[in-house]
């Protein structure tokens, strides 16, 4: 079962799968697009999951987990993403 290999809090499929329980909160700011959700699981240290999206580019930018306090807990930058 590879399935829960895909399921990781830092991945894009993570963010996707909390998609389905909505969108708590989205702004822009700085040329870009924030969207923040609830992780699906029920984790102290990865309670919200962050995606920002350079408005221009139609891309993202990073990916953050925060803490029940929106303290970010991790922070990936995506600077290098071929869209084929």
């Amino acid at each position: 079962d590879y399935g829960k290999y895909f399921l990781n809090t830092m991945y894009l499929t993570t963010f996707s799968k909390n998609l389905e329980n909505g969108i708590l909160e989205s702004y822009e700011e700085n040329e870009e697009l924030i969207l923040t959700v609830k992780n699906f699981e029920n984790n102290t240290y990865g309670k919200y999951i962050q995606l920002t999206f350079d408005k221009k580019e139609k891309r993202p930018v990073k990916i953050e987990v925060k803490d029940k306090n929106k303290k970010t807990t991790i922070c990936i930058l995506y600077t290098d993403i071929e869209i084929n």
